[in-house]
């Protein structure tokens, strides 16, 4: 504690115990006789800051470049799920061509099929009437 006495205002409440209008210079001279570590103080806080500012920027140059490589990387997935799904389209509309070939082929059959069958019930017909016994070939010589 202090040997100094608390000086009363005349409210009768303690004064302000940092105010130093009311110690000796004496005090004061020795209190401010380390100046030289409290500039060091200073400048090792102030270098301390520095360093986090420092520290701060550097961390936040890495995080944008991880995050720079994180945006790549997405668009690099999403340009192969594009070419993915481009090239899933490509095949389905192959397949969906080579099953309307084959159903034309099967149709041009069907009809050749229902064409010539319809061609030799008629020959079939024709030869039984005797209408082209005329083109036999043992009438010709």
């Amino acid at each position: 504690m202090s040997s100094h006495p608390l000086n009363m205002s005349q409210q009768g409440t303690a004064a302000n115990p940092w105010d130093l209008s009311q110690v000796p210079d004496e005090d004061l001279e020795v209190q401010t006789d380390n100046s030289k570590e409290t500039e060091h103080a200073k400048e090792t806080k102030r270098g301390w800051h520095e360093a986090m500012k420092k520290e701060r920027r550097v961390e936040i140059r890495w995080q944008r470049v991880v995050e720079a490589q994180r945006c790549e990387e997405e668009e690099h997935q999403k340009a192969e799920e594009e070419q993915l799904a481009q090239e899933q389209v490509e095949r389905e509309q192959q397949v969906q061509e080579e099953c309307e070939r084959q159903r034309a082929e099967e149709a041009a059959q069907q009809a050749v099929n229902i064409k010539g069958k319809g061609h030799v019930e008629e020959l079939q017909r024709e030869s039984q009437n005797g209408q082209h016994a005329h083109l036999l070939p043992h009438d010709w010589g």
